[in-house]
């Protein structure tokens, strides 16, 4: 048997890396954002209850969560606009 992370935690898990990651592993943080845009298109479509759950815990555990989940955020929106990240992952 395998845990597996609920894939809404895992696309927040996936932008945090990216905001950690140095410029000098670019190809692995384009990955890491990839990854996170196809699981939050997932979780919103089918679970966004649970997206907002793990968004709203990852914001309660305070500030240098949201330091390093905000960078990751603000690529997802430029890197999928469809997906409208900044008005439903709301940091304000």
């Amino acid at each position: 048997m395998a845990n597996v992370p609920h894939p809404a935690r895992y696309a927040l898990h996936k932008l945090i890396i990216f905001g950690e990651r140095p410029t000098a592993r670019a190809l692995k943080s384009n990955k890491d954002l990839r990854q996170a845009a196809a699981l939050l298109a997932y979780c919103r479509d089918g679970s966004d209850w649970d997206l907002q759950l793990a968004w709203a815990d990852l914001v309660a555990r305070g500030p240098g969560w949201i330091t390093r989940v905000r960078r990751g955020r603000g690529a997802l929106a430029k890197l999928a606009p469809e997906l409208d990240v900044l008005s439903w992952l709301k940091l304000d």
